[in-house]
């Protein structure tokens, strides 16, 4: 290689060099911030007093709760992680959430479907299309 080529050669080098390091520092400063698991922010619904009933499947315990007015809502805790990352929970075919990984997860039943007894809780993963717990209540 001529003089000439070594310079332009080394020059490239250094300027790509340069260039991967900044690349490598913008790439790292772009990315987002991965989210803690259950650490999403879930709108704080107050429990009702009156535990109608509850109902316990493995590491999961189910209550059906209900207040003075008759609204009710279910409470699921599980106590370990789960199998299954998502979780849809409904009740009579109708989504009432998302669980998260751990922990407690409180779900209100709308007005239509307290009328339509009894309630049929069903935690299913719509990824896999696998139902997981299906739970009937009064």
């Amino acid at each position: 290689m001529v003089p000439e080529l070594r310079k332009r050669h080394r020059r490239i080098w250094q300027f790509g060099s340069l260039l991967l390091v900044a690349g490598f520092i913008a790439a790292v400063w772009v990315l987002p911030q991965a989210p803690v698991p259950g650490d999403e922010l879930k709108p704080s619904i107050k429990l009702y007093a009156q535990v109608v009933a509850t109902k316990r499947v493995e590491e999961v315990i189910v209550r059906l709760r209900q207040d003075e007015d008759g609204h009710k809502q279910f409470e699921i805790f599980h106590r370990l992680p789960r199998k299954f990352p998502f979780l849809e929970v409904s009740c009579n075919d109708q989504i009432l959430g998302t669980m998260s990984p751990k922990g407690v997860d409180v779900f209100n039943i709308s007005d239509s479907l307290i009328l339509q007894s009894p309630h049929l809780l069903k935690l299913s993963d719509p990824i896999n299309h696998q139902t997981v717990l299906k739970l009937e209540f009064p």
